[in-house]
């Protein structure tokens, strides 16, 4: 039986109606969603801001700006909490999934960053995780996993205080960088002198200066120019167990240096105590000896 014009047009706007009905449940569907998920992150705000169980967050924001300047320059709280808690076996749950899938050829989504770790970079986890909670004893409380909202919720504001704090610090610090290089500012000067504050090229700073590079050089270069030429070229890969000349003792970097007994002398240089006297004590006390 055929259908007349009238009734394909009654049909293709049923289907337009019900393609619109479709796409305004799934919109209402993915907005239900945002909405619960902002009411879950209310909630848990709430709980932790409420004034009558008299907890306060303050010692967590406190900590958040120490730990990059105390503990570890560049921790990544939200990652060192989450592989420590596995490893120490703290979250019990996941310490379970992880051995129960340990002999299974299926991809351990969850856990798999595990197997791609070095045992230093463990290990730099577990520590900074110890070396948070002793600082933090209010963490002690939130390492369960009936907790695990709060948990993330405080570890990732924290990790948004450290950032700041490591951004502000190496800001303040930018202006005032050329003068804390030279051994004695009154009479010495970078030079070529560096523009700080400019857009400019900055193709010239770090070992391509020829100041600063005498002082980032490797310890152990016998060269400093052969050294530098190398690390230009890539052909010397900079890390961190590779001790920079400024570290050590000395008018010059490194003059003293043993290479016999490379403790000798280590952390003296004056350059480190200038910079630490800025961010601690402030910019006006960082030459006074």
């Amino acid at each position: 039986m055929n259908s007349s014009p009238s009734d394909m047009e009654d049909d293709s706007a049923l289907d337009l109606k019900h393609n619109r009905s479709s796409k305004k449940g799934t919109s209402k569907t993915l907005q239900d969603g945002k909405q619960r998920k902002l009411k879950e992150k209310k909630k848990i705000k709430e709980e932790l801001y409420d004034p009558s169980d008299g907890k306060s967050l303050d010692p967590f924001w406190n900590a958040a700006q120490w730990i990059p300047r105390d503990i570890d320059l560049y921790c990544n709280i939200t990652s060192d909490f989450r592989i420590a808690m596995i490893l120490k076996s703290i979250d019990k749950e996941d310490q379970q999934r992880l051995k129960d899938t340990a002999g299974s050829k299926q991809p351990q989504n969850k856990h798999s960053v595990l197997d791609n770790m070095s045992e230093d970079d463990k290990q730099r986890a577990v520590s900074n995780f110890d070396k948070i909670v002793d600082f933090v004893p209010e963490f002690k409380k939130m390492l369960h996993r009936k907790n695990k909202d709060k948990l993330d919720f405080i570890l990732k504001k924290m990790y948004t205080i450290m950032r700041s704090t490591r951004a502000d610090d190496s800001s303040r610090l930018r202006k005032d960088i050329p003068k804390y290089v030279p051994p004695d500012p009154s009479t010495m000067s970078l030079n070529p002198p560096i523009l700080t504050g400019s857009k400019e090229d900055r193709s010239g700073l770090g070992f391509a200066h020829p100041q600063l590079a005498l002082l980032l050089c490797l310890i152990m270069a016998t060269k400093m120019s052969k050294t530098r030429i190398k690390l230009l070229d890539g052909r010397i890969r900079v890390t961190a167990s590779k001790l920079p000349a400024f570290m050590y003792i000395g008018f010059e970097p490194a003059e003293q240096y043993n290479p016999n007994a490379i403790h000798e002398g280590l952390l003296k240089g004056y350059y480190v105590p200038r910079v630490y006297r800025h961010i601690f004590t402030g910019p006006g006390t960082a030459l006074k000896d």
